[in-house]
């Protein structure tokens, strides 16, 4: 069989689809390793699976990117002037930052094929620089899209951000593999691998703000990679009431400061409603919460989403994917990056809302909690964005408010994204 490496940021958003998929691959009898950085990979990848660090000894870890992309969330930068922070101060340095050290692993492990993150732009440099084929691993469909179509100044400015780190590294920037280089794509991207994305969307919900645009046509959506096992974390189960409706509330891994004042508005907004809330947040944000309402750092997030009626959320793609994939209607209050684009593809999708991160008032929280609670036409759209994602009616059988009554299907995401994998493996060994 073959050796495959993942390559991804410190962010869990990005990590949680390779952890299926790795694992639906050593099933498969390959063997895998994930080169990243211990601290975020420990949070989501089961111990037993191997890792090469990107971890260094320097004293001031302050001063390493991947220290700055936690502290990103809380940051007060909004709009351009947020992405432009994203890709100056933290992408791009990761890049630099990374780019020796992953070389390094790929000069010593040599795979027969990397899975590299859209935005660890190191690894796709590294794979170049060896010739070693690598798929991108896209873990927001925000960035499949050009959103900045009609900004062309601000696209000149990404482009050629990414030409210039390319060209820093002495790499030529449409330089395709050797094995590839009967592919012609008409607009080559350098953040996306020219022998193929695995996209953990479906192509509805992508295209639903942008019917016109046009995407490479070796883009393959496998909808959301849930099957596997993940960390396991304690929940009291027994808690959830079923005479309530159930909304679960997570604003990111990230973004716990920032949320603050939003959670206040949160408890102001539904303490009064015949509703159980279930939020993923710091406890002491929510002292003054209702004595009923669940409050977790962390919550078994997959597991918890089939026993609850909708989602409030920031509009992080891994939240948004995995609740729309059980049929649950979303309130999105977006806050930077990709989740302003992710909002906009869910409400234009019908299988939610959007309200404002700073500015909304409890009053319309209220109202949107309530009508995402109640419409029939939302439910129904957030049903039909399920089938897109799952390609099922329904992703679980539910017996009883626990962890183990979820039973998933053996073939979503992960699996489908296996599939197509190895017909790349098979394609190159020919």
């Amino acid at each position: 069989m073959s050796k495959i490496l993942f390559i991804v940021p410190p962010l869990t958003g990005h990590i949680n689809p390779t952890v299926s998929l790795g694992q639906y691959l050593i099933q498969q009898g390959h063997e895998v390793a994930w080169v990243g950085y211990t601290e975020s990979l420990s949070r989501s990848l089961p111990a037993q699976h191997r890792v090469c660090s990107l971890d260094q000894t320097e004293v001031n870890k302050s001063d390493k990117p991947a220290s700055g992309i936690g502290q990103h969330g809380n940051q007060e930068r909004r709009g351009f002037t947020a992405l432009f922070h994203l890709w100056e101060s933290i992408f791009i340095p990761l890049a630099r930052q990374s780019f020796p050290h992953i070389l390094a692993h790929l000069s010593s492990e040599k795979p027969d094929l990397c899975i590299v993150d859209q935005q660890m732009l190191g690894g796709a440099m590294a794979c170049q620089k060896l010739g070693i084929p690598y798929l991108t691993s896209a873990t927001t469909s925000a960035a499949l899209i050009q959103v900045l179509k009609g900004l062309p100044q601000v696209n000149t400015w990404h482009d050629n951000l990414l030409k210039g780190l390319w060209r820093e590294h002495d790499l030529n920037p449409y330089l395709g593999l050797e094995q590839l280089e009967q592919l012609h794509l008409e607009q080559p991207r350098l953040d996306l691998s020219p022998l193929g994305t695995l996209a953990f969307s479906s192509k509805e919900l992508t295209l639903s703000i942008a019917p016109e645009q046009h995407l490479p046509s070796n883009i393959h959506f496998v909808g959301p990679a849930l099957e596997g096992e993940r960390t396991h974390i304690d929940f009291p189960w027994s808690r959830l009431n079923r005479e309530q409706a159930k909304l679960f509330v997570s604003m990111g891994t990230v973004n716990a400061q920032r949320a603050a004042p939003l959670y206040a508005k949160i408890i102001e907004a539904l303490a009064d409603l015949d509703l159980q809330v279930i939020a993923a947040a710091p406890v002491e944000y929510f002292k003054t919460a209702p004595k009923h309402w669940i409050i977790q750092e962390r919550v078994p997030q997959l597991q918890l989403l089939a026993h609850v009626d909708a989602v409030f959320c920031h509009g992080g793609h891994n939240t948004t994917m995995e609740a729309l994939a059980y049929g649950r209607p979303l309130l999105i209050a977006p806050i930077r990056d990709d989740q302003p684009v992710i909002a906009e593809q869910v409400k234009a999708f019908g299988a939610g809302l959007r309200t404002h991160f700073t500015r909304s008032k409890p009053r319309i929280i209220q109202q949107k909690i309530k009508k995402i609670l109640d419409c029939s036409q939302i439910k129904s759209s957030a049903i039909r964005a399920s089938k897109s994602l799952v390609h099922s009616d329904l992703i679980y059988q539910q017996t009883e408010y626990s962890e183990t009554s979820v039973q998933l299907p053996t073939e979503l995401g992960a699996h489908r994204a296996s599939q197509i994998i190895q017909g790349y493996l098979d394609q190159m060994s020919t």
